[in-house]
């Protein structure tokens, strides 16, 4: 299962860490966020780069999750929700 960090600056934005240990696949990762864990909307799309992809939000609030989408746009799988 995909992996998702949090970190916040000084100024409140927040940055997501997304990874998945041992998957090859995952060409980028798709961002939601919503004000529960049950109420997410997709909000943008990153490229997969290495290991662990950093994605800057800005300043943001609610709980957000990333799902892994391979080359094809087939999602393979979603992280569990962390609130920010």
């Amino acid at each position: 299962m995909p992996a998702l960090a949090t970190s916040t600056d000084s100024t409140g934005a927040v940055t997501l860490y997304a990874s998945w240990n041992g998957a090859t696949g995952v060409a980028s990762w798709q961002v939601s966020l919503g004000p529960t864990p049950t109420t997410m909307s997709p909000v943008t799309t990153a490229p997969s780069i290495g290991f662990e992809t950093a994605i800057a939000l800005g300043a943001i609030s609610g709980y957000t999750t990333v799902t892994a989408i391979d080359s094809t746009g087939r999602m393979l799988a979603t992280s569990q929700p962390v609130a920010v």
